[in-house]
């Protein structure tokens, strides 16, 4: 039995998270591979990275030791360090068999 009356379905979509202040959701991630020269602070036999230069020259201070662990990668461990600045967070490896650091990752807020 139709009345002649068309039912019109209109799905709207809203995203209602700018208006309790998440405005900023969105993350940017640069995958690397760039070798850095890192300045630690050896406590005991904890090692804490303090600052580290890339290849231009820049060097960034590290304020965060944000969570360290160990990966194996083939038949390899490293040890990588999760940082963070005043502004950025940072991924960088160390190889203990070569003593070679790896600037891995930079996630930077959008």
């Amino acid at each position: 039995m139709n009345s002649g009356r068309k039912s019109i379905c209109v799905i709207v979509l809203f995203d209602f998270r700018f208006l309790f202040g998440y405005n900023k959701c969105i993350m940017y991630v640069e995958k690397l591979d760039e070798q850095v020269r890192v300045f630690v602070d050896f406590n005991g036999v904890k090692v804490k990275p303090v600052s580290f230069i890339r290849s231009a020259g820049r060097r960034y201070d590290i304020s965060n030791v944000n969570l360290v662990y160990k990966k194996k990668i083939g038949d390899r461990y490293y040890w990588c360090f999760a940082v963070s600045d005043e502004v950025n967070n940072y991924i960088l490896f160390y190889d203990p068999d070569n003593l070679i650091w790896t600037l891995k990752e930079v996630q930077m807020d959008g």
